[in-house]
């Protein structure tokens, strides 16, 4: 029932593009899931400055998902690459340094290695020039369109709203 949620009745090239096709549905599922909960767990925080980013990632999620059932796995890869790439900028430019962000743009890279594989490889040596990128903008030059301010930055950036962050 999930294989059939995450990709449809497309058929794939090969069983290496099944496989990939399913992990690709799979962390667009997951991803959608774990912003519902930070929805709710800010909501119930009263913090509501993140919630349209949190809406944006859950709506792209979606759009994964369904390209995925499309058979569109390059269109669908780029899309879900592009957005846990900018979504972590987003967080790198508004979290401290020191809350261990930076490792997110590593794994979001071995992401594409995978989701592109040795066919791709082109994409993949331009998707992780794009995260360097990205990774020296977040530290050394942000960009004030992604940079959050006010009241609520401060009681996101608050430990005991981090030590409960941690857990989820």
């Amino acid at each position: 029932m999930l294989k059939r949620l995450l990709i449809g009745k497309s058929e794939t090239e090969s069983r290496a593009q099944l496989k990939v096709a399913i992990l690709r549905g799979q962390l667009a599922l997951l991803c959608f899931l774990v912003v519902l909960v930070y929805i709710i767990f800010d909501s119930l925080q009263g913090i509501y400055i993140l919630v349209p980013a949190y809406l944006a990632v859950a709506t792209f999620s979606i759009l994964c998902i369904w390209l995925n059932r499309l058979n569109k796995g390059l269109t669908s890869s780029l899309t879900f690459l592009l957005l846990i790439g900018i979504m972590t900028y987003f967080f790198a430019v508004n979290d401290s340094s020191q809350s261990g962000v930076f490792v997110y743009f590593i794994m979001t890279g071995l992401t594409s290695m995978v989701f592109f594989g040795y066919k791709y490889r082109f994409y993949v040596i331009l998707f992780c020039i794009f995260l360097v990128f990205l990774f020296l903008s977040a530290y050394l030059f942000p960009l004030p369109v992604f940079t959050l301010s006010g009241a609520d930055m401060e009681r996101i950036n608050a430990p005991e709203y981090r030590d409960i962050s941690f857990i989820f």
